[in-house]
């Protein structure tokens, strides 16, 4: 099983949002079997719940996130990880600080989706639902790009998504 990783600073806002994301997007190619998603932080609190305004958005998605819980960034996590996506280039330089080993698997997410120029996804705790919401959308927009590299592509030893990538420059959506 190919396992996707999602991390960001705490663990309770946009690793949790992508990783729900991620999840319904597999489930709903039917990739499920092939594809396992998980979200940590590189300083979270274990434990913590996700933060409420990202609750109530996912909730309004149809997806329970109450159960929730905070898993702070480690070497076991990190070896269970085939893809790791970062949501900053700061938390990305962090990582690998802390676990060079993964720099081969270790990629910003929007890098990874294909839409770099529009830089980091910034941390919305604290902020207002509007500016989770926001968030969430930036977080989807990337969901999708990757999704069509899973469609297009196939997991195995050569790379995640490697075979006729169809993934389109951002002026073509």
């Amino acid at each position: 099983m190919f396992t996707i990783l999602f991390v960001c600073s705490g663990n309770t806002c946009r690793s949790p949002i992508a990783e729900a994301l991620m999840r319904q997007a597999v489930y709903d190619e039917d990739l499920a079997s092939k594809i396992h998603v998980m979200s940590a932080g590189l300083a979270a609190n274990a434990g913590d719940k996700i933060s409420e305004p990202a609750r109530q958005l996912l909730s309004c998605e149809g997806m329970d996130m109450k159960k929730h819980a905070a898993v702070n960034l480690n070497t076991e996590i990190i070896d269970l990880a085939d893809l790791i996506l970062v949501m900053t280039e700061k938390l990305k330089e962090q990582l690998l600080v802390r676990f060079p080993f993964a720099g081969q698997k270790t990629h910003l997410l929007k890098d990874y989706a294909g839409i770099a120029q529009y830089g980091d996804i910034e941390d919305p705790y604290g902020l207002s639902l509007r500016e989770y919401r926001v968030i969430l959308e930036d977080i989807r927009c990337c969901i999708q790009k990757i999704t069509n590299k899973l469609e297009g592509g196939q997991i195995n030893e050569g790379g995640f998504g490697q075979r006729s990538c169809r993934i389109q420059s951002e002026g073509t959506d």
